[in-house]
């Protein structure tokens, strides 16, 4: 494996080589945007930022995909190995440049999302308060600005759509608070399931829901969501609080799902654990993380029905592509 300097490792392992020079790579690609672009972003700094991009390497020539990213609290142009990743860090590095355009208005929307007892009280199981702040913003602007829709990559497009953006910022904060707050309801009321003496008798699933919506809450998934997932957050809390109460009305839960879910949650662990080893996520992995999510509505919450047709069979096979991805 070649890097800046010449050979930086050697073997016959594809895969194994490319996890252990991931990290020289990452670096690599860092410091090759840092000399493309080596000013830090208040605006939309160029004319038009563009899709891909060719370096020049002693070996020939790679392509590259610029994106924007927030590093170290400062928004910069940065590299990545595929469109796809380029796509899912631009649409939240878009969204932190168009905050810091708005100067005084991002300062009051932070104060007022800081100033809510009642939402930071109820958010206090999951959310730090920087977190929730920081979560509120990001969901509230990519839609006043964005109307959830991808970000333009031209100065021209982007002024215009923080301009449009700017009168509609506190009216979609409000919407944000108002959705996260139902996101909260709906995790409450799984929590009251969970903290009935009855389900003191399930402990292995009990801690496996706690853990669970956890995940569901989390804000940096949160904030990566694409829209059209986000809005089923509420049905996956839904389906949790429906599985308690079938727990308690038939006396118990087939073992069989909880070994599911388990397994599922297992083999997910293991792809996130490949991808944080390369630095890099496979295309299909958030999908099928999502999918996921909708396998265990079919699981115990038929009624509420999945958003998108769901199997194991569909499962394991979206699976053997990401692994494949891996070992290629």
């Amino acid at each position: 494996m070649i890097g800046a300097a010449g050979e930086t490792a050697s073997g016959t392992d594809l895969a194994e080589l490319r996890r252990r020079t991931a990290f020289e790579a990452r670096r690599e690609l860092d410091r090759r945007a840092q000399l493309a672009y080596p000013e830090p972003w208040r605006r939309f700094e160029l004319r038009e930022l563009p899709g891909s991009a060719a370096l020049e390497l002693t070996q020939g020539s790679v392509t590259v995909f610029p994106t924007l990213a927030r590093v170290r609290g400062a928004i910069e142009v940065r590299f990545e190995w595929s469109a796809a990743e380029a796509a899912q860090s631009f649409a939240q590095g878009a969204v932190h440049l168009a905050r810091a355009m708005q100067g005084a208005q991002g300062r009051d929307l932070a104060k007022l999302v800081a100033a809510d007892v009642r939402l930071l009280l109820a958010a206090s199981s999951y959310f730090a308060r920087e977190d929730l702040i920081e979560l509120s913003l990001q969901l509230s602007c990519r839609r006043a600005y964005f109307a959830d829709t991808e970000p333009p990559r031209t100065r021209e497009a982007f002024e215009s759509a923080v301009d449009r953006g700017r009168a509609d910022a506190h009216g979609m904060l409000e919407q944000a608070i108002a959705e996260i707050g139902g996101w909260l309801s709906e995790a409450r009321n799984v929590r009251r399931l969970l903290d009935d003496p009855r389900a003191r008798g399930y402990a292995e699933a009990a801690e496996e829901t706690r853990a669970h919506v956890a995940e569901l809450l989390r804000p940096q998934r949160l904030q990566a969501l694409p829209p059209d997932w986000l809005r089923q957050l509420p049905r996956y809390l839904k389906a949790e609080e429906r599985r308690w109460q079938r727990i308690f009305a038939r006396g118990g839960e087939s073992p069989q799902i909880l070994a599911e879910l388990e397994a599922w949650s297992s083999r997910a662990a293991a792809l996130e654990g490949l991808a944080a080893a390369e630095l890099r996520r496979p295309p299909g992995l958030e999908e099928l993380m999502l999918w996921i999510e909708e396998y265990r509505v079919s699981l115990y919450a038929q009624e509420l029905k999945t958003h998108v047709p769901i199997s194991a069979v569909r499962l394991a096979q979206r699976e053997a592509e990401i692994r494949a991805w891996f070992a290629r």
